[in-house]
């Protein structure tokens, strides 16, 4: 049994769901779910939205990031950029994006169509530039991540002294994760980790990064996310 990166014990595992291909397991120690079953091998972007799914999708991007219209321009790096929508959107109110996808038929689509800069290649291969943007964000990525430590370290190599970090994930801790108890699978098995406020707050202390923002958030899928 791996020690757990948040609170780096091999502490008890208390079974939460099991599934078919795998069982989510809580950490005792602090809360943190783990997905011990298999991991798919790539996970697609939506890409391909039906047009009224793609409307929504977009009032939900405008909902969550429309914050950044009002910000000085930034250089921002967009980790798991898969269709593209999220950085042009910012690329639209000024800001200076490059977006990172370790499939290169993504890559070469957002280029195509966007003329956005991008990284093509997985975040382990170190890929990215040191002390580059003013702020990375990862859209339901980092929950894949399964060395989440290491991973931290190489993203947070690419941002300058005081860069920012943005992160939205599904919230273990969420009222709908409560209600729905085992139907609360759509994550499976394409997720690593089930991360609470608690938890995701402590990794990021353990690192030396300062929380200046939470918030929850209500998705397009009707699943409250933090």
């Amino acid at each position: 049994m791996k020690s757990c990166p948040v609170c780096t014990t091999e502490a008890g595992r208390r079974l939460l769901h099991s599934f078919p291909s795998g069982r989510v397991l809580v950490c005792e120690g602090c809360g943190l779910g783990i997905f011990d079953g298999p991991m798919p091998d790539s996970v697609a972007a939506d890409i391909a939205a039906s047009p009224t799914l793609g409307w929504i999708k977009r009032l939900v991007l405008r909902y969550e990031f429309g914050s950044f219209r009002h910000k000085k321009p930034m250089r921002i790096l967009e980790i798991g950029a898969g269709s593209g929508e999220l950085a042009f959107m910012l690329h639209q109110f000024g800001h200076k994006v490059t977006c990172c996808d370790a499939g290169k038929e993504n890559t070469e689509r957002i280029s195509r169509e966007y003329g956005l800069p991008v990284i093509t290649g997985a975040i382990e291969d170190r890929v990215l530039p040191l002390n580059a943007f003013d702020a990375v964000i990862m859209r339901h990525v980092f929950e894949h991540f399964d060395d989440p430590a290491l991973m931290t370290d190489y993203i947070l190599g690419a941002l300058v002294p005081g860069g920012r970090l943005v992160i939205t994930q599904p919230n273990l801790d969420s009222w709908a994760r409560r209600l729905a108890g085992p139907s609360w699978n759509w994550t499976l098995p394409y997720h690593r980790f089930f991360w609470t406020e608690s938890t995701f707050v402590k990794f990021f202390e353990h690192r030396h990064c300062k929380v200046l923002r939470r918030r929850s958030l209500f998705s397009h899928l009707g699943m409250p996310l933090s």
